[in-house]
């Protein structure tokens, strides 16, 4: 039995973003415009094709003081970023699953959702 043509399943995860592509220019001008309700997980595994870049609100989601400076422990905007994800994706019956950044992280790594 061969199936062809299926469609892998998506899940559902709709955040506020910014949205930005090359045809845009410079970055900063992502910012000028309002944030927009998108589902992130239709840009995932480059599915949406040209490639864009989805940007989360910088005010409430700061950065750390600079590009080359190491995330510090349990920086609030990304344990924020990362709560509000996963309250997104759960809240649409999609839950998502934090590994905490290891690429072969075992069960004890997994949340339960209850």
């Amino acid at each position: 039995m061969t199936i062809a043509n299926v469609n892998p399943w998506v899940g559902l995860v709709p955040f506020m973003v910014f949205i930005w592509d090359k045809s845009m220019g410079d970055v900063s001008k992502t910012f000028v415009n309002e944030s927009t309700s998108v589902d992130i997980a239709n840009f995932l595994n480059g599915q949406s094709y040209p490639t864009k870049q989805l940007y989360f609100c910088p005010m409430m989601y700061t950065l750390p003081p600079s590009d080359i400076a190491q995330i510090p422990e349990g920086l609030q905007s990304f344990v924020h970023l990362k709560h509000n994800l996963e309250k997104s994706a759960l809240e649409n019956g999609n839950p998502i699953l934090c590994n905490d950044g290891f690429k072969n992280s075992s069960g004890k790594y997994c949340k339960i959702f209850i």
